[in-house]
C-alpha cells in the first residue's frame, strides 16, 4: 500500500467497511468534506469506492482492496461546496457514490391470492387488460420548449411547493390507511393530475426534482417520485394525459403494501435472506386489502401499475412471475421508474448508486430482458445518459452539470459547466448536440476542485 497519499488521515475507529457489493470487509471508509480520496477496488468482485483507506484496520482485511490502476498515482481531491451562481436549482441534488448495485435475486414465487388478485390473474391468462389506453392528444405536446434557457426560479418555486403539498397529501392518505381511517380514494387522481399541470411549465425541472429523492419518508416520498418519472417517461411514449394520471396514480399507491411488512424488514441494513423477501413480495396483496372499500374507484391502468410494477419482462419479478406479454405496457414504464429512483436512493443496507451507474444497471437489464425496451428508451430521452442534475468531467478539464437533456442525442445533453477553480463563477451553458468538439471524460460523483 506504498502508494497511498500522505494526506490520508486514518479514522480513530478501526471497523472494515462492507463492500457495497459482495460484503467483503474492507480497510476503507467514506471520504470526509475537504479530505483526499482515491478509489480502491475490492479484490473479490471488482467494485470501485471512492475512499479513505484506514491504516490501523485489522491486520486481516488490509489486503482486501488494491488501489485503482487509473487512480494510482493521482488522487483526487472532494469538495462539499456547491455552485450556486443565479438561476441555478436548489432541488434534485444527487448523493450517490456507489458505481454497482447489489447482485440480484432468482425469480421469487409467491402464492398468496386475494379475490382482486385472482380476478386480475384470470384477465391476463385470458390476455385482457394488458394494452394501454391512450387514445388522446399525446401529453407532450402541452409542454414548453427552454432550449438552453437556465431554470425560472419563480417556476422552481411553485414546482416545489406543488411537490410538498402533494407529498403532504400522500402522507395524510398513508397515515389514514395505517391506522384504518377513511380515505379520500381520489386524492392520489388529484396528486397525480396536479404534478402533470406542473410539469408543463417545465418537464427538465420537474424530472430533476423527480430523479434525485431525499432518502427520508418511505414509502410515501419514494411512491411519489416514481410516479413523477414514470409520468415523465409516458410523455416521452407519446402517452395522452388520462393515461398518465392513471399510471401515476399506480405509481403512488404501488407500496402501500409495504406498511404491513414489519419495519425490521424495510429497515433492515443488510440484505435480507430468501424467507424474509418472501414477506417483503406479498406487498401487492396488502395494497389491495388496504384499498378493498374504494378500489372500485380505482381505474384499470393504476389496479394493474400497483400489482405488476415489481414484474420483470423476463419472468424475473413477482409477485406472479408474468413475462413481458402479459405485463401491462403501463406497469414496464413502472418497473423502470421504480428501479430508478431505488437505485439513487440511499438505503440502510447500501449507498446510493451515481445517476450514471443507475442507467448502466437499467441497460444491463435490457439487454438480459428483464426491462421493457421502449421503456428504457424513453427513460433516456427524459433523463439523458448522464441523468439531469448530475456531474460530468470534460476531457478539457471542466468539469459540468446536466441542465436538460435533448431527447433522442441522450450522450448530448445541455450542461452548465465550470473551470474546477472557479466554482463560483456562472457557468457556461453548452448543448452538447451542437457542440461535436467537447467530450466528456465521464460522469462526477460530485463537482471536483482542481
Amino acid at each position: 500500500m506504498s502508494g497511498r497519499s500522505s494526506q490520508v488521515t486514518p479514522l480513530k475507529t478501526s471497523n472494515p467497511t462492507p463492500c457495497v457489493v459482495c460484503r467483503l470487509p474492507l480497510p476503507i471508509r467514506p471520504v470526509s468534506v475537504a479530505e483526499v480520496g482515491r478509489y480502491w477496488c475490492c479484490i473479490r468482485c471488482g467494485a470501485k469506492h471512492l475512499s479513505v483507506f484506514m491504516e490501523n484496520s485489522p491486520a486481516e482485511c488490509k489486503t482486501n482492496v488494491r488501489p485503482h490502476e487509473n487512480d494510482a498515482a493521482k488522487p483526487t481531491p472532494i469538495v462539499e461546496r456547491r455552485p450556486t451562481p443565479a438561476g441555478s436549482p436548489t432541488i434534485g441534488d444527487p448523493t450517490g457514490v456507489a458505481t454497482l448495485p447489489l447482485p440480484g435475486r432468482g425469480p421469487v414465487v409467491c402464492s398468496l391470492q386475494t379475490q382482486v388478485s385472482q380476478s386480475i390473474d384470470e384477465a391476463v391468462a385470458r390476455g385482457e387488460h394488458l394494452t394501454g389506453q391512450s387514445t388522446g392528444p399525446p401529453f407532450i405536446n402541452q409542454l414548453r420548449n427552454h432550449g438552453t434557457r437556465c431554470y425560472d426560479a419563480g417556476t422552481e418555486a411553485k414546482l416545489v411547493e406543488q411537490y410538498d403539498e402533494s407529498l403532504r397529501q400522500l402522507e395524510a392518505l398513508v397515515t389514514s390507511l395505517e391506522q384504518g381511517d377513511p380515505v379520500d380514494p381520489d386524492a392520489p387522481r388529484a396528486i397525480a393530475r396536479e404534478s402533470l399541470v406542473k410539469a408543463t411549465e417545465d418537464l427538465d425541472l420537474f424530472v430533476r426534482l423527480g430523479i434525485n429523492p431525499p432518502s427520508t419518508g418511505y414509502p410515501s416520498r419514494h411512491s411519489l417520485h416514481v410516479a413523477m418519472l414514470a409520468a415523465s417517461i409516458g410523455a416521452n411514449l407519446g402517452w395522452d394525459e388520462n393515461t398518465l394520471v392513471e399510471l401515476g396514480v399506480g405509481c403512488l399507491l404501488h407500496d402501500l403494501g409495504m406498511l404491513r411488512i414489519p419495519d425490521r424488514l424495510y429497515d433492515a441494513d443488510r440484505v435480507l435472506s430468501d424467507a424474509e423477501f418472501n414477506d417483503v413480495v406479498r406487498h401487492p396483496f396488502y395494497t389491495f386489502e388496504a384499498l378493498s372499500e374504494q378500489l372500485h374507484r380505482v381505474p384499470l391502468v393504476s389496479r394493474m401499475v400497483a400489482y405488476q410494477t415489481h414484474e420483470r419482462c423476463d419472468g424475473s419479478g413477482y409477485p406472479r412471475n408474468r413475462r413481458s406479454n402479459l405485463i401491462h405496457a403501463a406497469a414496464k414504464v413502472a418497473a423502470v421508474a421504480d428501479v430508478y429512483v431505488a437505485l439513487v436512493s440511499n438505503r440502510p443496507h447500501r449507498p446510493a448508486l451515481m445517476p450514471y451507474a443507475a442507467i448502466e444497471h437499467l441497460l444491463v437489464g435490457v439487454k438480459q430482458g428483464a426491462f421493457d425496451v421502449g421503456a428504457v428508451r424513453a427513460l433516456l430521452r427524459t433523463v439523458s445518459l448522464f441523468p439531469i442534475g448530475s456531474y460530468l468531467a470534460l476531457k478539457d478539464g471542466r468539469v459540468g452539470r446536466v441542465m436538460r437533456t435533448n431527447r433522442d442525442q441522450y450522450a448530448r445533453p445541455i450542461i452548465e459547466v465550470w473551470w474546477p477553480d472557479q466554482l463560483e463563477n456562472t457557468p457556461q451553458v453548452i448543448d452538447l448536440s451542437k457542440a461535436s468538439q467537447i467530450a466528456i471524460q465521464g460522469p462526477l460523483p460530485r463537482l471536483l476542485a482542481s
